[in-house]
């Protein structure tokens, strides 16, 4: 069986500061995705999103990635070996952008949703529901992938990840 490649979003790994329930739900996820041997992926504009997180979240993630949990130069390899199409891809987002084809979206979440289906990830895990969980803005982005025969990344949400994704493949 083929291994399974998530992202995971900013919003998740910050939820270790959030409320008790969505810590112990994150701290599944993570606790999960080790036992299933699946790999996690932090492509670039996540971890430059990371900088400004607090503290603690960044702990968290140096703790995830001594653990072995997390993956941050396979993205960033990877899309290096595809900078042709990620150079066209986002310029070609900036300019859907700029005439309104794709609306209510900050550039960064678009961005880290052509990465995460630029480097083949299956899965971004994600709290957002107003950018990656929203299925208008998801339609826009996936129109922009088509056309280069790109598959696009399926967004999920932590618990669904955990319950539909994992539990009943494996």
């Amino acid at each position: 069986m083929k291994k399974l490649r998530i992202a995971v979003d900013t919003s998740v790994i910050s939820g270790i500061k959030d409320s008790p329930a969505r810590n112990r739900e994150v701290k599944r996820l993570f606790r999960e995705c080790g036992k299933f041997k699946v790999d996690i992926y932090l492509p670039p504009t996540i971890i430059m999103e990371l900088w400004d997180a607090p503290l603690v979240v960044k702990w968290y993630v140096v703790g995830l990635s001594d653990a072995g949990l997390l993956n941050t130069t396979y993205p960033i390899s990877a899309l290096k070996k595809k900078k042709a199409i990620y150079k066209k891809l986002k310029k070609q987002l900036y300019q859907y952008l700029e005439k309104g084809v794709i609306k209510k979206t900050k550039i960064s979440d678009a961005i880290i949703y052509l990465e995460c289906s630029i480097i083949s990830t299956d899965y971004l895990i994600t709290y957002d529901k107003k950018h990656f969980l929203n299925p208008e803005i998801i339609k826009q982005l996936n129109s922009l992938l088509k056309k280069h025969r790109i598959k696009p990344v399926t967004p999920i949400l932590p618990k669904d990840f955990i319950n539909k994704v994992l539990h009943k493949k494996y």
